[in-house]
């Protein structure tokens, strides 16, 4: 008998390696993963998420700041801590001009369509 993951990924493996497209508004991963898609593409969250673990500590100078001027300088002495530190603060940066570049290139595509009549 064959387990719910097995099954779950022959699925997945008819859908696209024998041509089995699934619908439109279908996706091929697993409904676990619906709050976490919320959570990437939710503008107030990123935003939130930026101006307080992306800049925190706050003083004397946000931290991910000092951090580029230490990578802008050569990035001498940065050990792997450092590394980390300059991902932990930069990711909710890159996460929010991900969506931006994303919601940009919808507005573009959908401006560029023509009028329904």
């Amino acid at each position: 008998m064959l387990s719910g993951a097995t099954l779950r990924y022959n699925e997945f493996y008819v859908q696209v390696f024998q041509g089995d497209v699934p619908h439109k508004n279908q996706t091929l991963l697993p409904r676990t993963f619906a709050p976490m898609k919320r959570f990437l593409n939710d503008f107030p969250t990123l935003i939130l998420a930026s101006l307080t673990l992306g800049l925190a500590p706050f003083v004397p100078e946000p931290h991910i700041l000092g951090k580029l001027r230490w990578v802008a300088g050569g990035a001498v002495g940065m050990r792997p801590m450092d590394w980390f530190d300059l991902a932990l603060h930069g990711l909710p940066w890159v996460l929010l001009l991900r969506l931006a570049v994303l919601r940009g290139v919808q507005a573009v595509r959908k401006a560029a369509q023509p009028a329904k009549v």
